[in-house]
């Protein structure tokens, strides 16, 4: 299936009520509909953010929404894009996931909730996923929080300290070795980028080599496949289209 026929598949399993929780539930849906919604395609992001729209009207599914990795990341970078349907919807899905009493707080308020937008201008900003090792507790947060806050060029991030995860956005012109070197300052963790190939798997970048080595060069294939769906090799996208299979009735 190509990416507009299985998000408008979903879209059409999202409108039916008795749908919403099973999708969320499963491992393939709602990781695919995030992953869509930095599609290139404006056809399969508007699909995506209405299968999200509707999913979100379930109030059991708004937590499990509100802490899938890149979920809000993308919400915030869309409502600052040129598109209006695309605008609208994100930001009726936000502010159905978020409201306004939980609003993360700013930079400058001094907020610790482990949620920050920096900057309104992060239209052209890139979205990062890093898996940080020794991301254990709310203390180990504010340590890499400090860091990010002084690195120039992050605008925006957020923990997920189940999956040991940050997910931040960040200026075009910031490198990766940036990003992970504030993080190796805290003397107590070390970050690797999380990339996702062609078929949506995740990958994790090799650790960043110190300036002074004299290998500097990181092969193609230095990657570590994470979340192999138990080494089928098929990808959220076959998850996603087989629950679509077993739930449409041709």
């Amino acid at each position: 299936m190509s990416a507009y026929t299985v998000a408008k598949n979903l879209r059409d399993l999202a409108i039916q009520p008795q749908n919403r929780v099973a999708i969320v539930k499963d491992q393939g849906c709602l990781p695919g509909l995030v992953l869509f919604l930095d599609n290139d395609d404006p056809r399969v992001v508007v699909l995506a953010l209405e299968a999200l729209r509707y999913l979100s009207l379930c109030p059991s599914n708004r937590t499990p929404m509100r802490s899938e990795i890149g979920m809000l990341v993308s919400l915030k970078a869309i409502m600052n894009s040129k598109d209006q349907k695309a605008c609208q919807l994100a930001s009726e899905i936000h502010t159905t996931l978020v409201p306004t009493t939980r609003n993360t707080r700013s930079r400058r308020a001094g907020a610790t909730s482990g949620q920050y937008f920096l900057s309104n201008a992060n239209k052209n900003a890139r979205t990062i996923i890093l898996q940080i090792s020794g991301l254990t507790d709310s203390a180990s947060r504010f340590k890499c929080e400090q860091r990010l806050l002084a690195t120039p060029g992050v605008v925006s991030f957020t923990f997920d300290l189940v999956k040991k995860r940050c997910i931040l956005r960040a200026r075009p012109n910031l490198k990766i070795e940036t990003i992970c070197q504030a993080v190796a300052e805290t003397k107590t963790m070390t970050a690797q980028q999380i990339v996702k190939n062609d078929m949506g798997e995740e990958n994790a970048m090799p650790d960043y080599l110190p300036e002074d080595d004299d290998s500097t060069t990181i092969q193609k294939g230095a990657v570590a496949r994470i979340d192999d769906n138990n080494g089928n090799g098929n990808g959220w996208i076959s998850s996603v289209t087989s629950f679509i299979s077993k739930s449409f009735y041709w």
